[in-house]
C-alpha cells in the first residue's frame, strides 16, 4: 500500500510566493507617498487653519497673522506645508483683525507650469482659490 501525501510541491510553492511578492511589490510601488499632497488637500487644510485663526482672533480680540513663507504657511505655532513642488513668489503676511477683517489681496503659488492664486476679497475674510 502506497502512502500519498497531499501537499504542495516545491514548484507550486515558488509560484505562489512569487505571485504574492509581485502583488506586494506593485502595491508598494503604486501607493502615494505620505508627504505628497495635492493642491485640493492643501485647500481643505487651509480652510480649517484659516477658520481656526479667524475664530481665535475674534474670541481673544487679538490680531492673527498668516505668514506665507517660501515653502510653508505659519499661523501662530501651526505650520502648513505647501503641496509638492509648490513655491510662493514672495513672502507675505496677512493679518486677521479682531473683527475678522482681512485686507483684500492675493498670494500666488507656482507649481510647475500651473499657477494657483489665493484671493482674499471684500475684507470680510472671504477667500477663494483660483487656477491661473
Amino acid at each position: 500500500m502506497k502512502l500519498k501525501f497531499k501537499s504542495f510541491t516545491l514548484v507550486e510553492s515558488v509560484i505562489a510566493l512569487s505571485l504574492v511578492s509581485l502583488l506586494l511589490g506593485l502595491g508598494l510601488a503604486l501607493r502615494p507617498k505620505q508627504n505628497q499632497q495635492s493642491f485640493e488637500d492643501f485647500q481643505q487644510q487651509f480652510a480649517a487653519y484659516f477658520q481656526r485663526a479667524r475664530l481665535l482672533a475674534q474670541a481673544q480680540e487679538i490680531e492673527s497673522v498668516l505668514n506665507f513663507q517660501s515653502d510653508r504657511l505659519v499661523i501662530g505655532q501651526e505650520v502648513l506645508f505647501y503641496p509638492d513642488n509648490s513655491k510662493i513668489g514672495q513672502t507675505t503676511k496677512v493679518v486677521i483683525k479682531p473683527s475678522g477683517y482681512v485686507a483684500p489681496g492675493h498670494i500666488s503659488w507656482s507649481q510647475g507650469q500651473v499657477t494657483w492664486r489665493l484671493i482674499f476679497q471684500f475684507g470680510g475674510g472671504t477667500y477663494r482659490f483660483e487656477k491661473v
